[in-house]
């Protein structure tokens, strides 16, 4: 299943709620939540798309994914709150799985992105630094 649902469901269990209950703050919650599982969506799909024989991958498709990743990453450039959690409420959901995302993009899809994303980079750098994100990294090397 997929994290979305996963996090409804767990959300749903009796104990601390993962997401806020309703309202805006619910919604902004999901959209960096679904924002996020996109982001690792086209990174999975370019990553399939370039281990195919080199003869039987599409340029277009690839450049395609990549504008994809690009514009997700620019959506949330303009959106991050510049503190502790993305949205400005405490860090949650929302920021594990955009840590989780942005880490996966620097682990299939190595590329600068952070100088045209300085608010992005500065998040994630931040964020890569607590022990949820932290102890769960992609291997490197």
């Amino acid at each position: 299943f997929d994290s979305p649902f996963i996090i409804d469901h767990l959300d749903g269990l009796p104990g601390r709620a993962l997401l806020p209950a309703g309202g805006d703050a619910r919604w902004r919650a999901q959209q960096w939540h679904a924002l996020a599982q996109g982001l690792c969506d086209a990174t999975v799909a370019r990553l399939m798309e370039t281990r195919r024989e080199a003869q039987k991958q599409d340029p277009a498709l690839i450049a395609r994914h990549e504008r994809r990743i690009a514009a997700a990453m620019d959506f949330a450039e303009a959106r991050v709150s510049g503190g502790e959690a993305l949205d400005g409420a405490g860090f949650g959901v929302p920021d594990i799985a955009m840590g989780v995302a942005l880490e996966y993009v620097g682990f299939r899809y190595a590329h600068d992105w952070r100088p045209g994303r300085p608010r992005l980079a500065g998040w994630l750098e931040r964020a890569a630094q607590r022990r949820c994100l932290k102890d769960t990294r992609f291997p490197t090397g």
